[in-house]
């Protein structure tokens, strides 16, 4: 080969390595901002998941709270049909006003932590 040939096959790989190195940076580029708009993304998706557990758990306390509420209520409308007043004590039982009989009816909701 001559020194033209070999000189032109050498300014030829250099061309390529520079188109191949700019190549490169832009790749690198693409997948850096990929990469950080991923991590942003998986961030968002860990505070929407933060929110959610708690807003769980405050629906559950206030679960636990209606439950209570709902049970005393039950013992207190039963307490207070059960027993007579001072004013049906009086009166004879045959007199006495029929008190309906509470039918309740009590759904718990019980709530899965996925």
């Amino acid at each position: 080969m001559n020194s033209f040939a070999i000189d032109q096959d050498i300014s030829n790989l250099k061309r390529e390595c520079e188109e191949k190195d700019a190549t490169i940076k832009d790749l690198t580029g693409i997948l850096q901002s990929n990469n950080m708009a991923g991590s942003k993304r998986i961030q968002e998706l860990e505070d929407i998941v933060c929110r959610k557990n708690t807003m769980i758990t405050r629906l559950r306390k206030d679960m636990m709270v209606l439950e209570q509420k709902t049970v005393r209520n039950i013992v207190y409308d039963m307490d207070s049909t059960a027993s007579p007043s001072s004013s049906d004590s009086d009166s004879s039982p045959v007199n006495r006003p029929q008190v309906p009989s509470a039918k309740v009816e009590v759904t718990l909701i019980r709530i899965v932590q996925l």
